[in-house]
Order: C-alpha cells, then structure tokens, then sequence
C-alpha cells in the first residue's frame, strides 16, 4: 500500500508544493496545482509550461479526487499526509525535494 501511495504522489507532482490550504487537508488537485506554482518560483518552468502544468492538473481533476476518495477511504492519515507534502512547498527551492522526501507516506489502515 506504501508503495501505492507514494507512487501516485509523484505522478500527481506532489514532490514539489506550495502552500495549497484552505480548511482541513489539501486535494491532491490543490497539490498538483501547487507544484506548478512551486515549478515556476524555482525556475523549471516558464509561464507557458506552468500554464500548460496548471492545464494537465484541470484535466486529471476526476482522477486526482477518486484518488483522494481512495486515499481517504483506506488510510487514517491521507489528509495529513497531502498537508505535509504541501507544506514543503513553502520551503526554498533547493529544500523542496529534501521536504517531501522526509514526509512518511506510509498508509496507516482504517
């Protein structure tokens, strides 16, 4: 299940994020939106390409929640775990990869 969730974590870009909150946990739509952000801040995308970012998260929309329905569903600390991801966001760019790589993604069972 670790396995699982990590790995639709970084394919919805969630190993660069930027604050993404508003009450209670972010969606991994706020995440894959916020790493966009976070790409631009950073300088690995310009505007067109963070566009076009913003643009590929708008259409996985449908899937980026049935993923957070899952999520949610199976393990206690899904919230917790996208807003500790989405804090790392906030952190300098060099500190970014270091953050998510540090957050304990591991599904703990309901």
């Amino acid at each position: 299940m670790r396995e699982k969730m990590i790995s639709r974590l970084w394919k919805s870009g969630v190993f660069a994020l930027l604050l993404a909150a508003g009450c209670g946990a972010p969606s991994s739509l706020d995440l894959c939106n916020a790493n966009c952000d976070v790409q631009k801040r950073c300088g690995t995308l310009t505007d067109a390409q963070a566009a076009n970012c913003h643009t590929t998260c708008e259409a996985n929309k449908g899937q980026l929640a049935d993923q957070d329905a899952l999520n949610d569903k199976n393990c206690r600390n899904a919230g917790q775990v996208r807003s500790d991801l989405s804090a790392c966001g906030g952190k300098e760019c060099n500190k970014v990869d270091s953050c998510v790589a540090a957050v304990d993604t591991t599904c703990i069972a309901k």
